[in-house]
């Protein structure tokens, strides 16, 4: 028995020793947690005991039960839930940077210096009669901001595609789906090892690093449970949900080893959903029936939760869904809402003034002849031939123009849209990826209404446009006050586009300092959690010494039971012989 105790005693200090050194031998491999060996000492006592005299009897010594990881699923919990924070608003971040690249008007002449020179050009026209030389830099100005505000458009589209791209491709079907796929796999093989009596603790590592990378991606939350497949084997349940804690709604993603995956669908409406691919049936999911199998209002947090943000993010004056589904943080497709209204507007403003006497007013040098007018209406015989609204046919005796009715030529005449911008795609509402100058201003500079019938000056409805642009309007979504009534700003061109670079600076530096203090608080869970799980060179060479010294001790115990065996054997009853 006492050997026994010697033998327990050295084989427990070699396993003490074998785990520092394989600590110590892992301290910069990523994910490793720190192992221990749980001991315990051994009893002689047992059933057998209640049949024998009592008597004093000494222990059985030491034995090494398992080695063991340390963690604290405390810390871990919270660093996880930490990092699906930090992770979206990396991911918001991302995608903000790069918006904020596109409508830069500090570092690149953009938008505001292209509306002063237009607003430069029309300033000669005031003064001096129009010539086409004139009216040519006015129409090259406009024809920079259309094409400025085009490009604008594409480089936001092109922002919105690459982060679609990059949640379909990278972090769902790449990061997520993969690494859902792999806990389960994991899952299964840690229960088979610890089913045979096993303890995977890098496979248990592994794991770990992979919930970490889960929860970077999406709000998830994890619970390991005992499962016991006897009455005295136990393995792990593994359950990972998506979770939402503003509605207190949980979508299974994994159970054991049987898993769900994601996929992207983009809807009729320019946004995109997130479906879930559900290996346990929809009906398992919880969701409203209208929901489907769509969890996009679910996914808050996490690179998708923020690149969610940032592809569907409408803000509230862009709203097109209904608000159960509305994203109304500040993405894509608000900056997108806000350059389009520009568009709009802009385009409005200007064809509404360059539209020929909109108050249907007589030209002030109009000749026709007596007998087209109604009656009651005295004929103008003031003659102008350089009137350039003036018609000679509409004055001709010939019978080919007998026919002609005052509501076919003066109404019509004196009511004449010229609008200075259409869109190249023929559609009716402008946007900053269709506005165009009109196909009639390109074909003649001089289609620019320098003066509207009844005007006091020469170049008077050049001041009209020269005061749009100076003291602004109300900008309205698409330019329709009737179909869209809230009003989205009121001020200048200028004042406009520079709130939207205001806004978006606003954004990052929002997001920036939320970042900053996430991270910060990442740190500190990191480093909580290290202090744990991780590896301490200085207290595991104090474990080796003082290993190495219960190994020694063991060794002499060992020495003085042989020493103590030899001289029981080979010294004593020698008296008689």
């Amino acid at each position: 028995m006492a050997f026994q105790t010697a033998y327990r005693a050295i084989a427990t200090s070699q396993i003490l020793l074998d785990t520092a050194g394989n600590n110590i031998s892992n301290v910069q491999t990523a994910g490793y947690s720190r192992q221990r060996v749980d001991i315990n000492s051994v009893s002689n006592g047992g059933y057998i005991q209640r049949y024998k005299p009592q008597e004093v009897t000494a222990g059985g010594g030491v034995e090494a039960k398992r080695v063991t990881r340390v963690r604290d699923q405390f810390l871990d919990a919270r660093y996880r839930m930490q990092n699906a924070e930090d992770s979206k608003y990396a991911a918001i971040l991302s995608g903000l940077g790069d918006l904020e690249n596109v409508v830069d008007q500090v570092s690149s002449d953009g938008l505001l210096a292209e509306i002063a020179k237009f607003k430069k050009a029309l300033d000669p026209m005031l003064e001096n009669p129009p010539s086409n030389d004139m009216a040519m830099v006015v129409r090259n100005a406009a024809q920079k901001v259309a094409s400025l505000l085009n490009t604008y458009a594409q480089h936001i589209e092109n922002v919105r595609n690459q982060q679609i791209y990059d949640l379909q491709n990278v972090h769902i079907d790449t990061n997520f789906n993969s690494t859902v796929q792999n806990i389960a796999a994991l899952n299964k093989q840690i229960n088979e090892e610890i089913a045979h009596g096993n303890t995977p603790n890098e496979l248990l590592d592994e794991r770990d690093m992979l919930f970490d990378k889960l929860s970077g991606l999406a709000n998830v939350r994890i619970e390991i449970t005992p499962k016991w497949l006897s009455s005295s084997l136990k393995v792990e349940n593994v359950a990972v949900t998506i979770v939402d804690e503003k509605t207190n709604t949980t979508i299974d993603l994994i159970k054991n080893d049987i898993y769900n995956t994601l996929s992207v669908v983009k809807n009729s409406d320019g946004t995109v959903r997130v479906n879930v691919n559900s290996a346990f049936g929809n009906e398992d999911l919880a969701l409203p029936p209208h929901y489907g199998n769509n969890i996009t209002p679910f996914l808050t947090g996490g690179t998708i939760g923020g690149a969610l943000d940032v592809i569907n993010g409408t803000g509230a004056e862009f709203v097109n869904s209904t608000p159960e589904n509305a994203n109304t943080f500040r993405g894509t497709l608000y900056y997108k809402g806000m350059i389009d209204t520009f568009a709009a507007n802009f385009a409005l403003a200007l064809n509404d003034i360059n539209h020929y006497n909109p108050n249907e007013e007589m030209p002030r040098s109009f000749k026709v002849s007596s007998q087209m007018l109604p009656d009651g209406i005295t004929p103008n015989t003031e003659y102008d031939a350089s009137d350039l609204f003036y018609d000679p046919q509409l004055d001709s005796s010939d019978s080919a123009y007998d026919s002609v009715k005052w509501d076919d030529t003066v109404d019509a005449y004196a009511n004449e849209p010229r609008p200075l911008f259409s869109t190249i795609d023929g559609s009716a509402v402008v946007t900053a990826a269709n506005i165009r100058i009109s196909q009639a201003w390109l074909d003649d500079p001089m289609y620019l209404t320098v003066t509207q019938p009844g005007d006091q000056s020469e170049g008077e409805n050049i001041g009209r446009m020269i005061v749009a642009i100076e003291r602004g309007l109300k900008f309205y979504r698409e330019g329709d006050s009737s179909s869209y009534p809230a009003e989205i700003f009121s001020g200048t061109f200028e004042e406009y586009f520079t709130g939207v670079n205001a806004t978006l600076g606003l954004d990052v530096s929002l997001y920036t300092n939320y970042s900053a203090t996430s991270k910060q608080v990442m740190t500190t869970l990191f480093t909580a959690r290290e202090s744990v799980s991780g590896v301490n060179l200085d207290e595991e060479g104090v474990a080796l010494m003082a290993y190495q010294k219960s190994y020694n001790a063991a060794v002499r115990f060992f020495t003085v039971l042989d020493e103590a065996v030899n001289k029981i054997i080979n010294e004593m009853g020698l008296a008689g012989r």
